[in-house]
């Protein structure tokens, strides 16, 4: 993997799931990271890892571009996702006009790289069709009915197509090198909604599990695209899927039952449809396969993101010479 020692990579929202694994990866790759977060309090694990914490919201332009000032690149990670719910215009705050914040502050700190963490819900998407980067994004003022709105939330699928159209706008205009990543639901160590629906689950006496097969791609995948993206110019004005290979929730249950030897008495609900998008050209970026769920259902089951675990997850990305 490449080396990202003597650059500083400010990453927002890196007290989330996602942010922190980004952060990780940061750090293997030698990197100096600044997490800029609302709560620094929540940040002391990373603190204590060598992570430079920084304050700032990102409804305040001033304090974020204070908090972008000296690094090399953003990675602008912080919205609102579906677990924090709120009102449609809570999710427009802070999905796209956040976005669009986050990009004025780069800017104003005199930063032009930004890693930018879309979504796969931009995506009007269909069932049995995979989606490819250049599908155009969603209408935000518009509705959706489609099934990938539902996989997430409609309102959380309308605020990020306006986000993401609102941070290539603000990127043409302030001449920023942006890379947008869309990920699709993301699993891994550490707490997330999609663990914790597989924990719940698991631990039922009986689940009705749907066979309905979907994305599901693994935050070290993220994170690692993330840092590849910033390593890469060609990617400069990119859009990479990151969905995820496809698997279903009676499947998953499945291997962690094997794994744990003991689970719920599964009753299958058919459901012989599937949704996917094209991750080839991320899969290219990378060199290599994103992660099946099936061979990594341990990482559903632990919420501890300094582990052993984790180390070889991020071990893969540290420089032979290791960080200087």
């Amino acid at each position: 993997m490449g080396d990202l020692r003597g650059k500083t990579i400010a990453i927002t929202g890196a007290t989330g799931f996602l942010g922190a694994h980004l952060a990780l990866a940061g750090l293997a790759c030698g990197a100096t990271v600044r997490a800029v977060v609302r709560t620094p309090a929540k940040a002391a694990w990373l603190a204590e890892l060598g992570v430079q914490i920084a304050k700032a919201d990102l409804s305040d332009v001033p304090a974020m571009t204070e908090a972008f000032s000296g690094v090399d690149a953003v990675i602008a990670n912080a919205a609102r996702t579906v677990a924090k719910g709120g009102t449609f215009a809570d999710s427009l705050r802070d999905n796209r006009d956040g976005a669009d914040n986050q990009l004025v502050a780069a800017s104003d700190a005199g930063v032009e790289r930004v890693v930018y963490i879309s979504t796969i819900a931009v995506y009007a998407m269909r069932m049995l069709r995979r989606a490819t980067e250049s599908q155009a994004i969603r209408n935000p003022d518009r509705r959706p009915t489609d099934l990938g709105a539902y996989t997430s939330s409609p309102q959380y699928a309308r605020s990020k197509a306006a986000a993401e159209l609102a941070v290539w706008e603000r990127a043409g205009e302030r001449g920023l090198a942006v890379t947008s990543l869309r990920p699709g639901p993301i699993y891994g160590p550490g707490w997330s909604r999609l663990n914790q629906r597989y924990r719940d689950w698991s631990n039922a006496r009986v689940a009705v599990l749907p066979t309905f097969r979907f994305p599901h791609v693994h935050a070290a995948d993220c994170a690692q695209a993330a840092m590849q993206a910033i390593l890469d110019d060609s990617t400069v004005g990119e859009v990479f899927n990151l969905a995820g290979p496809l698997a279903s929730p009676y499947g998953v249950v499945g291997a962690l039952t094997q794994l744990r030897d003991t689970g719920p008495l599964r009753v299958p609900l058919v459901t012989p449809v599937w949704l996917g998008l094209d991750d080839s050209k991320v899969e290219r970026l990378l060199g290599r396969p994103l992660r099946r769920i099936e061979d990594n259902v341990q990482d559903l089951l632990s919420d501890d993101l300094i582990s052993d675990r984790v180390t070889e997850l991020y071990s893969a990305l540290q420089s032979p010479s290791g960080p200087e």
